[in-house]
């Protein structure tokens, strides 16, 4: 079976961290390719990446902060994600603001 490419695109919370690249099951992996990052509040906001489950303890994989409007990248390109891990990103903003959006891509292999 060959690889499969895969993306998703959502808001970011800025309460909770949000699930992109997700556990790719048993017997398989994924390995990150972009992040793109997008502030769309009126303030400064920072974005961080981390890998998450399985035997790991949460591992930042990048941060970057974006003045109000930008646009930025996390390099998590080549980060791979084994059953039970996942890739999350967690923002700074709260609930009562325009949270920064993402969007993140990734091969899933058999």
């Amino acid at each position: 079976m060959a690889a499969t490419f895969d993306s998703d695109e959502k808001a970011l919370t800025g309460t909770t961290p949000v699930d992109f690249v997700p556990d790719p099951g048993a017997s398989n992996q994924s390995e990150a390719l972009t992040c793109n990052v997008w502030n769309r509040d009126n303030t400064t906001r920072t974005i961080k990446a981390q890998k998450t489950g399985g035997t790991v303890t949460p591992l930042e994989l990048g941060t970057v902060t974006l003045a109000a409007g930008a646009r930025g990248i996390i390099p998590i390109a080549g980060v791979v994600v084994k059953n039970g891990q996942k890739i999350q990103l967690v923002s700074d903003a709260t609930a009562a603001t325009t949270e920064p959006a993402a969007h993140v891509s990734w091969f899933k292999i058999p």
